[in-house]
């Protein structure tokens, strides 16, 4: 752990959230909980290829993101402290990104809703499945038709 996320980062936990996930979406969707260091660098990238929501705290962690495939939503919790991959992960054009604020006191309403209650974030997720799904299904037409 690097200095610069002492204390914000590390205070990060996803459980509540992974427990919203699994509730709302039930089992026609996989919830994998990884922690990626304890991952080899292939096994990362392979868990990525086929992924349709990464959520990850902004950091280094995240750089095997850039492996999801076209189309896919990167959800980034981010402390305003630590906002310096604003500029790289916009940047990937295949990727839809999605910034959440993990700090007390913010005026945003829907960053707050986000992050302080875990079912709110979970129908946020079902919703960018359900446009990935939508986004997928004229491309499968098109191959079937050719």
């Amino acid at each position: 752990q690097s200095s610069s996320n002492k204390g914000t980062r590390s205070n990060l936990t996803f459980v509540e959230h992974i427990d919203a996930l699994r509730k709302n979406l039930g089992s026609a969707v996989d919830v994998v909980p990884v922690e990626l260091p304890q991952l080899s660098f292939q096994n990362q990238i392979e868990l990525v290829l086929d992924a349709t929501v990464y959520i990850s705290a902004a950091g280094g962690s995240t750089a095997t993101a850039m492996f999801l495939p076209k189309g896919a939503h990167l959800i980034l919790f981010y402390h305003p402290t630590q906002y310096l991959d604003y500029d790289f992960w916009n940047n990937f054009p295949h990727l839809n990104v999605h910034w959440i604020g993990f700090w007390k006191n913010t005026t945003n309403v829907t960053t707050t809703m986000l992050f302080s209650y875990p079912e709110y974030f979970a129908e946020f997720v079902r919703l960018l499945i359900i446009e990935s799904e939508i986004q997928r299904e004229p491309l499968e037409h098109s191959m079937e038709a050719s």
